[in-house]
């Protein structure tokens, strides 16, 4: 806010920063992908090390990439917490379910305000923060129970994720420019051109937040599951292709 001038690069580098104190300090590490072969990778701590800042710190970077329509990383946001603070009710962890109830009350206070009308915007910090402190519970309860699958906590977090993955994909590899380069084509910003834009004489308000519940209900579809088959790595996985396929569906038509 103050120069205006903070690249994605040094954004996501701040973020992976964020995660690397995490690390340390909250115990908060992937170590397990409940993949064939994967313990000979993660025995090594600098592996394990490396792969918790991506993915905390890329989770971070996608949340702010769906921040684009009133109230959807917001929405989006407090339906992933209500299933972490759900799963760690379950599996008795007081402290994750503490703070994740803590964050989804702060953020349903900024929705108060952000949906539907806009009055204020989270920014890129307040996205990444948001995205940093839902992606940092996710890891630390998959860590601190076992009973809890590691595929709960990319399910849980799917949309985002694949948004992110896509959108590299087809900057990097159909456009042939860099993956930070800023395009009007992320799934959201196509429904609401295509298809809340044509009906009706809403003002644009009203229009960006009935393409975040939209995008809420598509995100339900991997929230949902998640928190339904949160211990069956089968399940999540077949879940996670499922929605991966049917967003491309989507994205195509």
């Amino acid at each position: 806010h103050l120069t205006r001038k903070v690249s994605p690069y040094s954004r996501l580098l701040f973020a992976f920063g964020a995660a690397a104190v995490g690390y340390v300090m909250l115990d908060g590490r992937i170590t397990d992908l409940d993949l064939p072969g994967d313990d000979a990778l993660f025995q090594y701590e600098v592996f394990a090390f490396g792969f918790t800042l991506f993915a905390v710190g890329g989770f971070a970077h996608a949340t702010n990439i769906i921040d684009g329509m009133n109230g959807l990383s917001g929405l989006v946001g407090v339906a992933i917490l209500g299933a972490i603070a759900t799963v760690a009710a379950q599996v008795g962890d007081a402290q994750v379910l503490h703070a994740a109830l803590v964050v989804g009350a702060a953020v349903l206070g900024f929705l108060a305000w952000n949906f539907p009308r806009g009055a204020i915007f989270a920014g890129d910090g307040g996205a990444y923060f948001l995205g940093f402190a839902i992606g940092e519970l996710a890891v630390v309860l998959v860590h601190r129970n076992s009973e809890v699958s590691p595929w709960f906590a990319l399910l849980v977090l799917w949309y985002p994720v694949w948004e992110t993955l896509f959108s590299i994909w087809r900057r990097k590899v159909m456009r042939g420019a860099s993956p930070a380069s800023a395009d009007g084509l992320h799934l959201h910003t196509l429904v609401y051109h295509r298809i809340v834009k044509g009906h009706g004489r809403r003002s644009p308000a009203a229009r960006s937040a009935l393409t975040a519940l939209f995008m809420l209900a598509l995100s339900l579809l991997t929230v949902v599951p998640a928190w339904l088959f949160v211990g069956q790595t089968w399940g999540l996985q077949l879940y996670a292709a499922a929605f991966a396929l049917f967003s491309l569906g989507i994205y195509r038509r």
